[in-house]
């Protein structure tokens, strides 16, 4: 079979991949604002927190590597039974930095 780009066959395939390539275009911009609304949100979380009793700054950037925490570890999602690494006590007294 030769290739003519006037045969109808031709151009209905044509059509039906440029619309393809439409809807994949809108959906890479769609995930594209999820992707970069995420980061944003994630920038939002990142905040420092200061224990109250000692003064212990949790840097989320940092982590707390010596006690299994990774650097990038929101202070939302720390485990419910890390501790601050100084004076030993529970998230709870823990308050964001101002």
């Amino acid at each position: 079979m030769n290739f003519l780009p006037s045969q109808s066959l031709y151009k209905h395939e044509s059509a039906a991949v440029c619309a393809d390539m439409q809807q994949m275009a809108i959906r890479l911009r769609q995930q594209r604002h999820v992707i970069i609304s995420k980061k944003h949100r994630r920038r939002i979380i990142m905040e420092k927190w200061v224990c109250e009793p000692c003064g212990y700054v949790y840097d989320p950037e940092v982590g707390d590597p010596d006690n299994g925490i990774e650097p990038g570890t929101a202070f939302e999602d720390l485990p419910d039974d890390w501790v601050c690494p100084v004076c030993g006590v529970d998230k709870t007294l823990f308050e964001k930095e101002s």
